[in-house]
C-alpha cells in the first residue's frame, strides 16, 4: 500500500512540475514573439500608440 500511494505522489509531483515548467516556457515564447513584433513595427515607423495596438490584436493579449 505505502509503495502505491509513494508511486501516486511521485507522478503528482512530476506532472506539477512539468505543468510549471511548460507554463513558463510559453510565457517566454509568447514574450519573445511580442518584442520580436514590437521591434518589426518599430522598424517600421509605427506610432508606439499603434504598436501596443497592433501587438495586443495580433497575439490576442
Amino acid at each position: 500500500m505505502r509503495t502505491l500511494i509513494s508511486i501516486a505522489v511521485g507522478f503528482w509531483i512530476a506532472r506539477e512540475i512539468s505543468s510549471r515548467y511548460h507554463k513558463r516556457l510559453c510565457t517566454q515564447i509568447q514574450l519573445k514573439q511580442k518584442r520580436r513584433l514590437q521591434a518589426y513595427f518599430k522598424d517600421q515607423g509605427f506610432s508606439q500608440r499603434q504598436i501596443k495596438e497592433y501587438t495586443k490584436s495580433i497575439l490576442n493579449l
